[in-house]
């Protein structure tokens, strides 16, 4: 029985002094804990003041560039805006006629308007973002400016409304029946740019 008590007090010292450790280990590691979300929250402020730095000089750049726009004469802006156009064709004639190419591929039994769609997903958003950086750069002044805004705005909208309406016709089609014998395969060129689209859009 003496045994036993001694046992039983010694047991009791060791579980003491393992939950003193146990507590003492708890407190370290929530004081490092708190140090942690000390420096995550001052790192946070940090980065914040950061980002609205460097969009208040992205501000800042963007209106000095406008403004200097603006003050140039007509003559300067429609050479900028040949420019800008010999730049936009140079970089992006070949998408559509990449699509045009597929829509003529796809054959008349197709079971839905898929030629259709490729033609006009092909045309409508470059030339509704051709017009819209032209009124930019020609007609540069407050109001006009926030036309191209505008039109911006209407580019994103009817991609996104071509690349849902794609992604709606895409599954109804098959490869005997929307896909011809041209060089150019209509369901693999829309898939690859419904991907790209979709991961845009996103982004």
């Amino acid at each position: 029985a003496q045994r036993s008590q001694a046992g039983l007090e010694k047991t009791k010292e060791t579980m003491g002094v393992m939950a003193q450790r146990s507590q003492a280990g708890l407190e370290k590691t929530k004081a490092a804990f708190d140090v942690m979300a000390q420096r995550s929250g001052a790192e946070m402020e940090k980065n914040r003041e950061v980002i609205n730095e460097n969009f208040v000089e992205l501000k800042t750049s963007c209106s000095a560039k406008i403004e200097q726009l603006q003050s140039l004469p007509i003559s300067e802006r429609l050479k900028f805006a040949a420019m800008g156009l010999c730049g936009l064709l140079v970089c992006c004639f070949w998408f559509p006629i990449l699509f045009l190419i597929g829509a003529a591929n796809v054959p008349d039994h197709c079971p839905v308007n898929f030629d259709v769609w490729m033609r006009v997903y092909g045309l409508v958003p470059i030339s509704l973002g051709l017009v819209g950086m032209l009124v930019f750069i020609i007609f540069s002044s407050r109001s006009n400016h926030r036309l191209a805004l505008g039109l911006q705005f209407l580019t994103s909208f009817v991609s996104l409304v071509l690349i849902i309406w794609g992604w709606v016709l895409y599954p109804q089609t098959t490869p005997d029946n929307c896909e011809g014998d041209g060089d150019v395969n209509p369901r693999l060129l829309s898939l690859i740019f419904l991907i790209v689209g979709t991961v845009g859009i996103a982004i």
